[in-house]
């Protein structure tokens, strides 16, 4: 958060915000929301997506707790998008997780917060750049992407760069892909 004065603010804080501090971060899409609201040359949607980015086609969001058909197209996808980079790029409370991963995650434990068609075009492009691409597997080998299975976009057939074995990950459920090299 910008205080005004160079120092860091709740965004840098390395320790859990207090509950005035959370409900303070909760309203930075109406502070956005407010600098833009009266600027002719930025288009309606691009506000909601603004004010709803945080909003969550269940009711789970905030800063207003709307949902469903409630919530503008582009705050689905800018939802979407803000999680997901949000997820893959260090914090300086956590780690930063591989695509697949937070892929996964969104999936299946996020299933329904989500706009499901939003979820589908993420997934495609994941599948579609993947091919090729080198990882780092949670059991600290290395391997390249070889083929994406649509109905399993976070779980690939990969090939171990030491032995040249090749195997998928949805058959071993344990394994998954730490992060890309």
């Amino acid at each position: 958060m910008w205080n005004g004065e160079n120092k860091p603010g709740y965004y840098d804080k390395k320790v859990t915000l207090t509950e005035r501090e959370y409900l303070d971060i909760k309203q930075h899409p109406v502070h956005s929301y407010q600098l833009l609201k009266h600027i002719m040359s930025i288009k309606e949607g691009v506000k909601m997506g603004v004010l709803q980015h945080h909003e969550r086609i269940d009711g789970s969001g905030y800063p207003l707790g709307v949902k469903g058909d409630q919530i503008h197209p582009y705050s689905k996808i800018v939802a979407l998008a803000d999680t997901y980079q949000a997820m893959v790029s260090e914090r300086p409370y956590r780690s930063k997780q591989s695509p697949f991963k937070v892929l996964e995650q969104i999936i299946q434990q996020d299933f329904g917060r989500f706009d499901l068609n939003a979820v589908n075009e993420l997934k495609k492009a994941i599948i579609k750049f993947s091919t090729g691409t080198k990882i780092k597997l949670s059991n600290g080998l290395k391997a390249e992407i070889v083929f994406v299975e649509e109905q399993f976009p976070t779980r690939p057939i990969v090939k171990i760069e030491q032995t040249g074995d090749i195997f998928s990950l949805k058959d071993i459920k344990e394994l998954y892909i730490q992060e890309i090299i």
